[in-house]
């Protein structure tokens, strides 16, 4: 309906048909179009920009790009009043669609597909405030639904709060990786004011829901609310490929089973602050799981000091039956 005339002032038009114009570059007030029927051979950049679009129905196609060449299909950095809908993005070089710094930003009906290069995650929200993702399809090979906090050098923006992040009504399929998770970079004041409602997680191989907490942040109100995840019979263990002719050989047989929900604080690979932090204040409620397993779950915190608390879990039920306590949620609890 809001679809722009190919020659408008600001815009960015890809009609029908292949293109092949490596990065763009977006400026404030300006837009890119992806019409439906158009294959755009590229990435989408935009830094220090405000008011501006990335919507279409066309294909924005990142193969061309070797590992850390393209900056994945959409990366903003320190940008506001930003609009991504409709489009399809496939096989990013690493993240697929990124956000360092931003704020007040709307991700809406985006398909993420072809994900199948590691560490392609697939929407990341770092250091940004005023973010909503809605009605997307989201499979990607690492983290499918993600918020950071970021600390990587001079221009970092780990003085940036995460705050009021919403995810709804999304499709995620994790082929590594957590499906929903916060970290397991916390690098942030405080991360708050986050709910992931009403999604279905149709496949997941480490962990559906998680806060892995390895930074300083103090992490705090966080809902997992109305949220459907379906465990198979067999479930492909993940594994790391060591050399590029490795092929996965899958031993079906060992029953493995992705955990279904876990907080940890503890400091990671990937921690870069010294100190650790804090969880509070954390509702999983109306968490309904299908499959012939239980999937297991698990809470634990750093010490005393930086520690988990405030963990409300209403309406667990794995098949239609109710958790009535942490045993029969397999939730182990340290």
């Amino acid at each position: 309906k809001d679809s722009p005339a190919p020659d408008a002032p600001g815009v960015r038009y890809f009609g029908p048909g292949v293109h092949r114009p490596g990065k763009i570059e977006v400026q404030s007030n300006g837009s890119v179009y992806l019409a439906a029927g158009a294959v755009v051979y590229g990435s989408i950049h935009a830094r220090g920009a405000s008011n501006i679009r990335i919507a279409g129905r066309g294909i924005l196609d990142v193969s061309p790009f070797q590992r850390g060449e393209g900056g994945g299909a959409v990366r903003l950095t320190d940008c506001s009043q930003v609009t991504i809908e409709g489009i399809v993005m496939r096989d990013p070089d690493v993240w697929c669609c990124s956000l360092f710094g931003c704020r007040d930003v709307t991700v809406a009906d985006v398909k993420l597909v072809g994900l199948w290069r590691y560490n392609a995650d697939g929407i990341d929200v770092c250091n940004s405030q005023d973010v909503e993702v809605r009605d997307c399809f989201v499979r990607a090979f690492d983290d499918a639904l993600v918020i950071k906090g970021l600390k990587f050098g001079a221009n970092s923006f780990d003085d940036r709060p995460v705050r009021n992040v919403r995810f709804r009504r999304c499709v995620v399929w994790c082929d590594w990786g957590r499906a929903m998770e916060i970290g397991a970079e916390t690098c942030a004041p405080e991360i708050a004011d986050v709910v992931f409602e009403d999604c279905d997680i149709v496949r997941t191989t480490h962990i559906a829901m998680d806060i892995q907490h390895g930074d300083r942040a103090a992490v705090r109100d966080i809902r997992f609310e109305n949220i459907r995840v379906e465990i198979d019979q067999d479930n492909p263990r993940p594994r790391m490929q060591r050399t590029p002719e490795e092929q996965y050989q899958g031993a079906l047989e060992d029953r493995y089973c992705p955990t279904l929900l876990e907080i940890v604080i503890r400091r990671n690979n990937y921690s870069q602050d010294d100190q650790r932090g804090t969880v509070r204040d954390v509702v999983f409620k109306d968490i309904e799981v299908t499959g012939p397993h239980v999937a297991p779950s698990s809470f634990r915190g750093f010490d005393a000091e930086h520690d988990v608390a405030g963990v409300t879990i209403a309406n667990l039920r794995f098949n239609g039956r109710t958790a009535g306590n942490a045993q029969e949620g397999q939730l182990q609890i340290g």
